[in-house]
């Protein structure tokens, strides 16, 4: 009954396998927890007192993805709909460091979650280039605030840094195990149809040769 129900619910998020391709369905997956993630984020946000701006670029950024999200999920325009999400992202993530602590904040912990998450979904041919885009992207904000530290803003307390980082840590370990659960169950599902497909053919082909013998025989 419960597995039935994540099934039907994971089936309205991301789509049906008839309808839509591995990584589309898993990107409709990542959007929706990066929606859940940003949401956690304001939350916490208000919670340290985090500097107002972070917030209004999450917001802006929700707005984006949520977007994003009914492009693909419903108008099955997946290739655009990635690489719109991975500029909003990156622009998003950017400001977030320095609006956020910089390499005392959580930031770091979302660019690696990223960074994971899009190895699956992206296409083989790309992934090199995405690796290495997002290094150089998370280097480029370390050299930033190494030559430019008065862009980032501090947290105003010891106690507000340590709340953002638990916080953050835990919100993205979920979505990790989120993420890494659903692509389980559409890997074990594409598995699945596979072997029937497979056994389907075996079928067909041995009855295609019992046919045959027997038209020989009769000959």
């Amino acid at each position: 009954m419960l597995s039935r129900f994540f099934n039907q619910f994971f089936n309205a998020i991301s789509g049906e396998s008839k309808r839509f391709s591995l990584e589309n369905r898993i990107f409709n997956i990542t959007c929706i927890v990066t929606i859940l993630i940003a949401f956690g984020g304001i939350v916490l946000n208000v919670i340290n007192q985090i500097d107002y701006r972070l917030n209004i670029v999450i917001i802006i950024a929700e707005c984006g993805l949520l977007i994003l999200y009914y492009f693909s999920r419903f108008k099955q325009q997946f290739q655009s709909t990635l690489i719109t999400f991975l500029i909003i992202c990156y622009i998003s993530l950017g400001l977030g460091w320095f609006y956020n602590g910089g390499v005392d904040g959580p930031v770091i912990y979302i660019i690696t979650f990223f960074l994971i998450v899009f190895i699956s979904i992206i296409n083989v041919k790309y992934q090199y280039l995405w690796i290495f885009t997002c290094i150089a992207f998370t280097l480029l904000l370390f050299l930033l605030e190494y030559l430019h530290p008065e862009l980032v803003a501090p947290y105003y307390s010891r106690k507000a840094r340590f709340l953002d980082l638990a916080g953050s840590y835990i919100i993205v370990i979920v979505s990790i195990l989120t993420i890494v659960l659903a692509i389980k169950r559409n890997y074990e599902y594409e598995r699945k149809k596979q072997k029937y497909r497979g056994q389907k053919l075996r079928n067909k082909t041995n009855s295609l040769v019992n046919n045959t013998k027997i038209l020989k025989t009769k000959i």
